[in-house]
């Protein structure tokens, strides 16, 4: 077997002549050469397969990596063209002539209802000062009421402490906007049935003060109810600034125009702007009464030290023995200065001092330790609540309102006096009230043009 197996391969490497043998044992032999190679192609085929899948599985893997990439990179260019957006409307809320703004970004925001601030992320080390007007892309936001090194606090137009001079821009007609608590609300309380107000006019703002620049949009009056029964209108209007949804401000380094020395230094001149009335009547609340420093919500600034250097020859006026009659007369002038301290510069005179004041005239006077500090905050918390509109009278009606208070302090009084045993009843101890009431413009004009500074 051996020999015819060498001899067939000598035949068919030599000569060829197996090759139709060859053709017919290999066409014979290819199912079975099928069923051997099927399991080895089996395994290929699956490897390939299954690395192919994997490779696609990881592939894809990759592409929807790189697109949520691609989708963030695309939101953070929308966010950033909104931004762009939002920073130019800023720069062309400005326009031309506008003074110098520096872009700051809100940080936090506190909108209860009776507070309306927001805190930015720019202090005095980038030049804010206290009093400095903040606007946005769609008018006045608020000015900042406290200065940090690295950041501040703005007081909003809807915060209810705050006030604002505006001019209605169809009339002319001058007024006050004040804050009510809500971002989207504000309210002109001072103006007469007969105004001249309708819905939809522009409130600009009119420069009087000197915090705000001229011209700049306020709010958009939205409401105007006239009661017969009643002298004044309900006038509400929304803020053309966005307040609850700020995110970048500008901060206007606005300059005041100077004004004459000898007419600012005037302590009871009065400028009178009227706007004017096609058909009806002239009406004192129609009128914006403007009193040197006191026109604007800006606080002077007084140093601790000059307020209790001012105080304490107001506690020996209040203090000092006086003869019967003269006692009667003698107005609170202790009183009287911490209330024009707490008006112009409340920083420098809050509840602390007129708690401390009100001790040591308490002992001064030997009565009830405490009567006096009492009356003293209730009074003076009520004028540092409501300084800002105080300001914004005419002298005539701070008078008023200084009447009122001295009215309460004597009450207190009165009432301390009934529950500790000690009742004085004698109708001259109400005479101060009217004393006071009647020397409080001098007073305050005085002490703001020796004491204060702005």
């Amino acid at each position: 077997m051996a020999l015819a197996a060498l001899a067939l391969m000598v035949s068919d490497q030599k000569q060829n002549h197996l090759e139709t043998v060859r053709a017919v044992i290999t066409t014979a032999a290819w199912p079975l050469q099928w069923l051997v190679h099927s399991p080895v192609a089996a395994g290929a085929w699956l490897g390939t397969t299954f690395a192919t899948r994997e490779r696609l599985m990881e592939e894809n893997r990759a592409f929807r990596e790189h697109q949520a990439l691609l989708d963030l990179r695309l939101l953070r260019y929308e966010a950033l063209e909104q931004e762009n957006q939002r920073l130019r409307a800023l720069n062309r809320a400005l326009g031309p002539e506008a003074p110098k703004a520096t872009m700051a970004e809100v940080l936090r925001v506190d909108l209860g209802p009776f507070r309306q601030r927001v805190i930015i992320n720019s202090g005095t080390k980038s030049g804010v000062f206290v009093g400095q007007a903040v606007v946005d892309a769609g008018g006045i936001v608020g000015q900042v009421r406290r200065a940090g090194l690295v950041s501040s606090e703005v007081i909003l137009l809807s915060d209810p402490e705050h006030a604002i001079p505006v001019q209605v821009n169809r009339t002319g007609l001058r007024t006050i906007v004040s804050g009510t608590g809500q971002p989207a609300t504000l309210s002109l309380p001072y103006l007469s049935r007969n105004a001249d107000v309708r819905v939809g006019d522009l409130l600009l703002s009119s420069g009087l003060g000197g915090v705000f620049p001229p011209g700049y949009p306020v709010a958009r009056v939205t409401e105007v109810r006239r009661d017969p029964t009643e002298p004044l209108a309900v006038i509400r209007a929304e803020p053309m600034a966005a307040l609850d949804r700020d995110r970048e401000v500008l901060l206007l380094d606005y300059v005041e125009p100077p004004v004459d020395v000898d007419a600012a230094t005037e302590p009871t001149t009065t400028t009178s702007t009227t706007a004017p009335q096609a058909s009806h009547p002239a009406d004192p609340r129609q009128t914006v009464h403007v009193t040197a420093g006191a026109a604007m919500s800006r606080d002077a600034v007084a140093p601790r030290w000059v307020v209790a250097l001012w105080l304490l020859p107001a506690l020996l006026l209040s203090a000092i023995p006086l003869p019967h009659w003269l006692a009667a007369l003698w107005p609170d002038w202790l009183l009287l200065l911490l209330l024009a301290f707490a008006m112009h510069s409340p920083r420098s005179c809050g509840p602390i001092t007129a708690f401390s004041a009100g001790l040591v005239l308490d002992a001064f006077r030997g009565i009830l330790l405490g009567q006096h500090a009492f009356a003293f905050v209730v009074v003076v918390w009520l004028m540092h609540r409501f300084r800002l509109r105080v300001r914004m009278f005419t002298p005539l009606h701070q008078a008023g309102v200084v009447f009122s208070l001295l009215w309460v302090y004597q009450f207190l009084l009165f009432w301390i006096d009934g529950v500790s045993g000690h009742p004085l009843t004698t109708w001259a101890r109400w005479l101060p009230v009217f004393t006071g009431a009647l020397v409080w413009n001098w007073l305050s004009a005085w002490l703001e043009r020796h004491a204060l500074r702005h």
